[in-house]
Parts: C-alpha cells; structure tokens; sequence
C-alpha cells in the first residue's frame, strides 16, 4: 500500500471514530503548505515515519513565461486564431499588444496566450506543461524539479527559468525519504533546414527516485527505451532491506511501428536529410510506439535500479494479434501483491468451453492483483462491469478501486473492495451517498479503512456541469460509508469542502483535497479588486492533511443559504479541473 507500514499502535477508524454515535472523533483540516506560485494544488502522500513530510502537485503556475518573439511574430494570424477559437474570447484582440510583442503581457494577455497554446496540438508552437510537485519536510513547500532545464536563449524571450514545458509527478515518499514518480522531458526548441523551429523533447514519460530530497533524480529507464521509452514508478516499499518500485514501462515496439517510422517513403525516415524534422515526426507517433506492462523494479542502497522484471497480462492474445495490449502496477503490500490493471477479453472466461481468442477479440481493461507471477482477474462478470482498476492493496490482501457499470441506465463507477485470500474472490460494492452516484476508491490502510470520492448531487449532469464530488471514508468491518466533511467542525465546513481523500495512513490522517474561497490572483499572481479597492474571492482546490481528533460531532444542518448557493454556483468548472488531474492526462 501507499506506503504506510502496520504498526501495532495503529488503530481503525471503527475503534478511533463512531461513526453511528454523536459522541465521536471528529478531523481537523490543515492545509499543506501555502504554495504562492500557482493556483491550484492537489494533497498527495505523506511518509509515515515523519506525518509532517508531504507531497502535493500543483497547476496553474502564475506569471507563465511566453516566448512571444518565436510563437507570435504574425501578432495577426494570433488574434484571428484567438478570435475563432470562441471559448470566452469577446474578440480575439490583445489588450496591451505592445507590451505583448516586447515580452511583458498583461496578465490578461498572460491567459490568452497560454490558453491558445494549450489548444496547439503543434509541436512548432511553445509547449505548455505547467504540472509542478513540491514536497515539505516541514519548513515550507520546495519545488523539485525532475527533468526540467533552465531556458535562457537569446534567440527567444529570455526569461532564464525552468521552461515549464514538462508535466511533473511525484507518486510518494517511501520509509527511507526517498520520493519516487515519474515525469517528462522538457521541450527546447530546435531549428530545422527550413528554418521552422519545434519544440522537442526526449521521452515523454520516464521514472525516478531522488533520495537527497529531491535535489536529483536517478532515472528509472523502461527495458525497452527505442524513441525514448516509457516509464513511471507509482508505489514503493522496503521489506527486509529490499527496495522495491511498482509502476509501468515501455516492454517492446508496437507491431510495425518502426517500419512506419522508417518507411523512407512515406515514414520518418522520408525526411531524415533534415534530423529536426524528423524527430518531429517521431515525436508525434511515439505516444502510441509501445507495448506498456506493468514493471517491478529492484534498488541499491543508494537508490540505483538494478534489476527489473515484468508483471505480465490477464490474457495471453492471439499470435496474429497486433494491437497494444496493456497492464498496470499501482500499488505493492508488504507481502509483495500488487494491485493494479490489465487488458482483459470482454468475454466471460467462467462461460464454458472457452474459446480461442481471435485476433480482434474485444477487450477492455480490468482490475487485476499481481502474485507470485499469476495475474488474479478481480472482476467476476465481464459483461456487467465494462471496465476496473484497482488503486491500492493493504497487507492483508483487500484490494480497492472501482468498477464501470450501468446504473439506471447511465455508464456509472462504483467502488469496490475484495479479499484475495477468498477461494472465490468476489467483488463487494457498498452504497455510496445515493443510487447511481459514481464513487472511487483510493486508497486503504491496514485498519481496512478505505478512502475516496463520490458524486454527492443527483442532477443529470454533463461533461459541462457534472455532478459535485465530496470525499468518503469507508469502514469495512462496520461496512459504514461516511462523508469526510460530516466530521468536521461547523466553522471548517464554512470554510472547506473537501472534494477527494488521496490517501490515508495507519494513524488514519487522510490527505486530499478542499474546496477553499480565497483572495483572487490573476495571471501575474496579484490580488484583484473592486471598485472600491477591496479585494476579488475566488474559490480554488488546495492540498489539506485531516487529522483525527477527539471531539463530539457538530451538528451543522442550519447551514447558510448563501454558502450553498456561492458553492453551487462555483463547482462545475472546479470540477472539470479535479476530474482532468486525478490520473493527470496520463495513459494511467
């Protein structure tokens, strides 16, 4: 599990906290860290043997740095982009476009910019990666940056920083401090013969661990590294001295991949008179170049990679099969199992005969636990559930995640959890806050505490306008489901909503993330006011630690319509942000 090692002096939240009783613990929220430099930040993981060490992502960095001499040069072919990208720009013209082109944009402009190059799926315009990770030891947030480079060419806007091209992610801080995850290379640009300049990186995902607090990284390279590779490194433990990682990484080609690339015809290789123009190509098909299994790597003493070896698939395809099948590893115990997913037949395998698979026999991904080299299918009916995956494994082999089915009528997850010491491995799915609310397990301590979110409004909801989430905890043995926020004091559910539980340890201290109405920033990172000079609020998402304490729960029904109607009005888009960095626009 996400690092959290079972201590005797631990205890369940069904012996800390009573649920059905009104004399019971309660939490207290903190938030992690007052990072200053961007506007959003996400709670991640905590290292158990020190609680007030923490890891958190961030987005939304302030004051982005535009290469505007490069990007913008025809300042006209901008604003007429701009203009008929019709997403909340009145007219598509710069306020301040001298101070644009000279490389001091207003902090309006600042947003346009950066909003018009998100929506460039073109390697010849700047690249926005704009995804930070700090951890705290306890004296405030310090960002670690992974494979990012300082940028100072005097061809372009000099600003001399890091390019915030990259997408940084940090999956935790194992036992030893050492933190692990994964990120991507930076994008620099590069001139071709033609003189068009891309902006090129090496890889796009590759993992980590850094055990001098993140000043470096060791790299943790996939076996197969062909146009870069794919690697990313999710969860640690160390057992009996033996550092062991679990994540994913590039094992092989895609089947004819490389032909395509080096096709001197039609491929890659057409333009090799020009290696720029042909490591653009490149770039743009190695997303989808690899064969991804889930991995598990072995480390020295001093944080080195030094052996590694695949988790496998669920299914074993057809040799004419030429598809990329996939599996994932999210999660290690201390016992070794891992938790995780993987391709599966869409076909019930319990029906028999079973049948050889075809070449294009369906397939979807399912949650799945790694043992002792078999691959255990945790979904017991392929053609209820679409879809699963599980998110984390304790030290007694109850596994959690969610599963994708439908629920009156609409495609719906719901959590799970399942024992797989059970001869007849079932998969359990409590209730959530209503039928038909989607919820997902996170995560799980060795109290068999279960953690995550799930849909608290019972509104149609779109891609638009979803359904507001609030943060659960789930007690197995009382099989009790609880919303997070209904133990908090009344004054810190005025001030917080938590929206999602990452992850919770053996002392069950929880990190997530809350809804929290501050002063408003823009683009520069200045406070905005009225007219009258009073500052602008905003609400915005912060990493927070919950901490249980003792304490009778506040009875908090009297709540103000005016909270409920501000926080209403203020979710949806909210959401919409949350929703996209769970699993961080990656393949994951």
């Amino acid at each position: 599990m996400k690092k959290f090692v079972k201590s005797i002096l631990s205890l369940s939240i069904g012996g800390v906290i009573a649920l059905s009783t009104a004399n019971a613990a309660t939490y207290s929220v903190q938030v992690i860290s007052e990072v200053d430099t961007h506007r959003f930040t996400f709670g991640q993981f905590q290292n158990n043997e020190d609680s007030d060490e923490f890891t958190l992502s961030a987005t939304d960095s302030f004051d982005f740095p535009i290469v505007v001499q490069d990007l913008f040069n025809d300042l006209g072919l901008f604003q007429n982009a701009l203009g008929e990208l019709q997403f909340g720009f009145s007219t598509g013209v710069l306020e301040d476009s001298d101070a644009f082109i000279s490389g001091r944009p207003t902090a309006n402009d600042i947003d346009t910019a950066v909003d018009f190059l998100r929506l460039q799926n073109d390697l010849t315009f700047q690249q926005v990666g704009d995804q930070s990770v700090f951890v705290d030891f306890g004296f405030g947030p310090n960002l670690i940056t992974i494979f990012d480079v300082e940028f100072d060419d005097p061809s372009f806007s000099s600003f001399g920083e890091f390019t915030r091209s990259t997408e940084d992610f940090i999956s935790g801080i194992s036992t030893e401090g050492w933190l692990y995850g994964s990120g991507s290379a930076p994008h620099l640009p590069q001139t071709a013969a033609d003189g068009t300049t891309y902006w090129l990186s090496d890889f796009d995902l590759r993992g980590y661990v850094s055990i001098d607090d993140g000043n470096s990284a060791i790299e943790v390279p996939a076996p197969e590294i062909t146009f870069g590779g794919q690697s990313a490194l999710l969860d640690f433990n160390t057992v009996d001295d033996v550092q062991t990682g679990v994540g994913f990484a590039s094992v092989a080609l895609v089947n004819g991949i490389q032909e395509i690339i080096e096709d001197e015809t039609t491929g890659c290789a057409a333009i090799s008179a020009d290696d720029v123009e042909e490591a653009n190509c490149i770039e743009l098909l190695r997303a989808d170049a690899y064969q991804i299994r889930a991995y598990q790597w072995f480390f020295d003493q001093v944080g080195n990679p030094i052996s590694g070896e695949s988790l496998g698939l669920l299914i074993t395809p057809n040799e004419n099969d030429t598809r990329a099948h996939e599996s994932f590893a999210l999660a290690i115990n201390d016992n070794g199992e891992v938790a995780g997913y993987s391709t599966g037949f869409f076909l019930d395998t319990d029906i028999e005969p079973v049948l050889a698979p075809a070449a294009d026999e369906a397939v979807s991904t399912y949650a799945v636990v790694f043992s002792d080299g078999d691959v255990i299918d945790l979904t017991d009916d392929h053609s209820e559930f679409f879809a699963s995956r599980a998110n984390d494994i304790n030290n007694s082999g109850i596994a959690v995640g969610f599963v994708t089915s439908s629920i009156q009528g609409s495609l719906r997850t719901s959590f799970f959890h399942v024992d797989i010491n059970n001869d007849d491995i079932e998969m359990v799915r409590p209730d959530g806050f209503f039928t038909g609310s989607s919820s997902v397990a996170r995560a799980i301590n060795n109290g068999s505490i279960i953690v995550g979110d799930a849909e608290i409004e019972q509104n149609v909801g779109s891609s638009a306008d979803p359904r507001r989430r609030n943060a659960f905890f789930y007690d197995v043995a009382e099989d009790e489901f609880e919303n997070i926020n209904d133990f908090l004091s009344c004054p810190e559910q005025d001030k917080y909503e938590i929206v999602e539980a990452r992850d919770i340890n053996d002392n069950n201290e929880i990190t997530g993330t809350a809804l929290v109405e501050v002063e408003q920033r823009n683009a520069l990172g200045e406070v905005e006011v009225d007219e009258t000079g009073n500052p602008l609020f905003e609400f915005v998402l912060q990493a927070v630690k919950l901490t249980p304490v003792n304490g009778d729960i506040d009875n908090c029904d009297a709540v103000n319509d005016e909270l409920i109607e501000r926080d209403g009005a203020s979710m949806s888009w909210f959401f919409l942000l949350l929703t996209s960095l769970v699993f961080i626009r990656r393949k994951y």
